[in-house]
């Protein structure tokens, strides 16, 4: 096989598997400096670690009754700024631990549940070297619906295609150095 054939052959499968086993993830991300009152909302604590190779996240959520789920998640290239092909694998706590001795950097984030009259939001608190950090995450089932989205008067500014709010250099970074201070 020639090397360009070999660079179609590759680029077709990589397809072929990602269609076949991702879900296709339709989201845009919003800078949120003033929240909305959060305090009624449905929560989980989220622990995310990024591998330090691949687009690997291996992914703790705490359910605010205890329950705790484990994931490792990987996130292929972007198609479009707005929809990615992911797939999750749901693991039990004794293969979470056999992943989390990895070389990896990680958050800790608040997720809060919004239900507005214009859609459901998921607003991230940060916490450690990102306290103060709120970013809001908008899904559809769709680009078209998330293209249609009206956004609330506490969205600050759309962050969806500015490679630092993307969770794997957040996790590289600090608040004050997302702010230009650090």
């Amino acid at each position: 096989m020639e090397p360009a054939d070999s660079k179609v052959y590759d680029h077709l499968l990589s397809k072929i598997v990602t269609d076949k086993y991702a879900k296709i993830e339709y989201e845009r991300r919003f800078l949120v400096t003033s929240p909305p009152q959060l305090s009624a909302c449905r929560y989980t604590d989220i622990v995310d670690q990024y591998l330090d190779v691949g687009r690997l996240r291996l992914r703790k959520v705490t359910h605010a009754d205890g329950e705790t789920q484990y994931k490792l998640c990987k996130k292929y290239a972007p198609r479009s700024a707005t929809m990615t092909p992911i797939v999750n694998i749901y693991l039990d706590e004794a293969e979470y631990t056999t992943f989390a001795i990895l070389p990896a950097q990680s958050l800790s984030k608040r997720r809060y549940y919004l239900e507005s009259d214009r859609g459901m939001f998921a607003i991230d608190a940060f916490e450690g070297n990102l306290a103060g950090l709120y970013l809001a995450e908008a899904e559809r089932d769709s680009e078209a619906s998330l293209a249609a989205l009206e956004l609330p008067s506490w969205i600050n500014r759309e962050v969806t295609h500015e490679p630092e709010y993307q969770g794997a250099n957040l996790a590289k970074t600090t608040y004050a150095k997302l702010l230009g201070q650090g």
